[in-house]
């Protein structure tokens, strides 16, 4: 297998990586420790174990601001508050995702990435692994929720009732020299209530486009996992991932 039909990020940082841990492959002590992580994540992650041995795809990571040494195994909070997505809109994720997939998978998930490159803008980057029974969730349609809202109007106006806002969204209702300070009352209170509708309406979008399968066919694509517990492994062991899961990256 290669990297090619579902490897589209910057190739420079996976290339130093894999330079990097070249010779770690080759050192006896290091498969040593790789072949006891071996055996911990066959008995602790053996459905994602045989879901990698099967998907041909490749690893996931995760970005930690942590420094892990070889492996460490992390506790999930059922209470994540989002960094960057406001508080307000991720409560209303939460209550349509609970409403459609059972889980509230913004506050209660974990999230991994196929692609290096995206979770080294969360911190350092491990190899991760869930922990038990095996539950995922990914939208074909989403790369990264946050960047849905990052140049969204939409989004920018419930969060703030800016009522500048509507002027961008609605602008055929402010023609000419019109303005919302021009506006009626009730104008504002219309375009504030459908503004508001729209962008729920965004969000049961993205909410219905989430899929508890497929896993070998996302990309770039964030999956979030439901677990209590997972593991985040130093990439120093890669090629040693590579060759259990016969991963052979195509660097060109």
């Amino acid at each position: 297998m290669t990297f090619e039909k579902f490897y589209f990020e910057p190739l420079w940082r996976l290339k130093d990586l894999l330079r990097k841990t070249e010779a770690y492959f080759l050192n006896p002590d290091m498969r040593k420790e790789f072949e006891k992580i071996k055996v911990e994540l066959e008995k602790n992650s053996p459905e994602f174990v045989n879901l990698m041995k099967e998907s041909n795809t490749n690893l996931l990571f995760r970005g930690s601001e942590q420094v892990i040494d070889k492996i460490s195994v992390k506790n999930v909070r059922k209470d994540r508050i989002a960094k960057d997505t406001d508080a307000l809109v991720q409560d209303l994720l939460d209550r349509k995702m609970k409403e459609k997939l059972g889980v509230k998978l913004r506050s209660e998930g974990v999230f991994a990435t196929k692609l290096l490159d995206i979770a080294t803008r969360y911190g350092t980057p491990y190899i991760f692994f869930p922990i038990g029974d095996l539950r995922y969730f990914w939208n074909p349609a989403v790369d990264d929720l946050y960047l849905e809202f990052e140049f969204n109007d939409l989004y920018d106006f419930y969060i703030t009732d800016d009522e500048g806002y509507l002027e961008i969204i609605f602008k055929e209702e402010f023609p000419g020299d019109m303005s919302v300070e021009t506006a009626s009352i009730e104008k504002i209170e219309q375009l504030t209530k459908l503004a508001h509708e729209l962008f729920e309406n965004q969000i049961d979008e993205y909410v219905d486009g989430y899929i508890d399968r497929s896993f070998e066919l996302s990309n770039k694509q964030e999956i979030t996992f439901v677990c209590d517990r997972y593991y985040l492994i130093s990439t120093d062991y890669i090629h040693f991932f590579y060759e259990w899961f016969d991963i052979i990256p195509k660097m060109d």
